[in-house]
C-alpha cells in the first residue's frame, strides 16, 4: 500500500475583493432588518395607529390656521367645527349616517334643546350645497356657515 507523502493539492483561493465583502455585508444587513420587521410587526402596527390619528389632528389644525381659499373649504371648516362641538356635547355623528340623518338623529334624540333646529338645519343645507352642488358658493353663503356656526355656539353655552 502506497502513502502520499506530499500534501494535498491546494485550491486556489479567491482573491478578497471590496465588492464582494461590500455586498455580503448589505446582504446581511438586509436579512437583518428583514428580521427585525417581521418579528416587530404587532409593534409598528400599535404604533402606527396612534400616530396616524396624531397626524390627522395636527393637519386639521394646520388647516384651521390657513385662511381658506375658497368659499366651499370656508363651508367645510365651518361644518367640521360643528360636528366637533356635537363630538363635544355627547352627540357624535356615526361614520355611516349622512349629514341629513345626523340632523334627524339630533333633533329626535331630544338634545336638540342644546342644538338649535333651524340653525343646524341651514348650516347642513349649506354644506351639502357646497360638498355637492354643481352651482358654485358665494362668499356670502360662507359668511352665513360662519355666523350660523356663532349662534350654535352661544346657545350650547
Amino acid at each position: 500500500m502506497k502513502t502520499r507523502l506530499s500534501a494535498a493539492p491546494r485550491t486556489p483561493q479567491r482573491k478578497y475583493s471590496l465588492f464582494r465583502g461590500l455586498a455580503q455585508f448589505w446582504r446581511w444587513l438586509a436579512v437583518l432588518a428583514w428580521k427585525l420587521l417581521t418579528s416587530c410587526w404587532g409593534l409598528f402596527k400599535w404604533i402606527c395607529v396612534p400616530v396616524g390619528k396624531l397626524r390627522q389632528k395636527i393637519m386639521a389644525v394646520l388647516r384651521g390656521l390657513l385662511p381658506a381659499k375658497t368659499p366651499d373649504q370656508k363651508i367645510f371648516r365651518v361644518y367640521e367645527i360643528f360636528l366637533r362641538l356635537g363630538r363635544r356635547f355627547g352627540c357624535p355623528r356615526k361614520t355611516c349616517e349622512t349629514p341629513l340623518e345626523y340632523v334627524r338623529r339630533l333633533q329626535t334624540s331630544g338634545k336638540i334643546e342644546l342644538f338649535p333646529g333651524e340653525e343646524v338645519e341651514e348650516l347642513t343645507s349649506l354644506f351639502l350645497k357646497a360638498r355637492y352642488s354643481h352651482e358654485p358658493v358665494s362668499w356670502q353663503q360662507a359668511a352665513i356657515s360662519e355666523q350660523l356656526l356663532k349662534i350654535i355656539r352661544s346657545k350650547l353655552k
